[in-house]
């Protein structure tokens, strides 16, 4: 079985690119189990909730940029 992302984790929709946090998990199946993540969310300052399918989603790893970092992207440094 695929390992199970645990409750509270920060993961990522692939195709919609939304950040959300996992609030809970079914398991459906014993040969050939699905997975299903329910995923809270925030839009436009309103509480969100989806049900995704574990393929649907990635852990997310936030990475901070420290002050002075230059932006690879446009060549600016940022302070």
């Amino acid at each position: 079985m695929n390992n199970i992302i645990p409750n509270g984790t920060r993961v990522k929709v692939i195709e919609a690119g939304i950040v959300a946090t996992v609030h809970s998990c079914a398991v459906a199946g014993i040969n050939n189990p699905i997975i299903e993540y329910n995923l809270i969310y925030w839009v436009g300052g309103e509480r969100k909730q989806a049900w995704v399918y574990n393929f649907e989603v990635e852990e997310y790893v936030e990475t901070k940029k420290k002050a002075g970092m230059v932006n690879y992207e446009t060549g600016l440094t940022k302070n």
